[in-house]
């Protein structure tokens, strides 16, 4: 079963590149939705696991993805390109550096690299986010998904 949530996300990709190609105003709603997957944990968010350690006592159980990866990606990909840099982009590159340092001196490597892989997650969010807010309808559909997603955890 957990390959066939993992391939419904990963196909999801496609789908999604397609949605925001189509009408490119539909970032908005893409945003709407990161704003909600901030919010959606546990039982609503649907992640898909590639290595998964269920009864694993740390914070980072494997290397997951869900739609919300998948919406960033698409995000990325569809962007026009433009000669603006992300901000402070090599403080998170150091950062995840030396996470991936951290797998060297480890007992568990593979744990070590679960946080590593969300770390990636958490650059990969931010690389899809960050240059969408030049656009207000875009900041707007944002914070609606906030709003949403604050409202879910209500």
């Amino acid at each position: 079963m957990r390959f066939v949530a993992l391939a419904v996300i990963l196909l999801s990709l496609p789908a999604f590149i397609h949605w925001l190609t189509d009408r490119p105003d539909r970032r908005q709603y893409a945003m709407m939705f990161l704003g909600i997957g901030f919010f959606l944990a546990g039982v609503v968010q649907i992640e898909a696991s590639f290595i998964t350690w269920p009864l694993w006592s740390g914070t980072v159980k494997g290397v997951t993805v869900s739609f919300t990866d998948m919406m960033a990606l698409a995000l990325i990909i569809t962007r026009r390109r433009s000669g603006a840099s992300l901000p402070m982009l090599w403080v998170l590159l150091a950062y995840l550096g030396t996470a991936a340092l951290s797998m060297l001196p480890s007992r568990l490597p593979m744990a070590s690299f679960f946080y590593v892989f969300q770390v990636l997650r958490c650059i990969l969010l931010f690389a899809a986010i960050t240059p969408e807010m030049t656009s207000f309808a875009a900041l707007r559909g944002l914070l609606r998904g906030l709003s949403l997603g604050l409202l879910v955890q209500f």
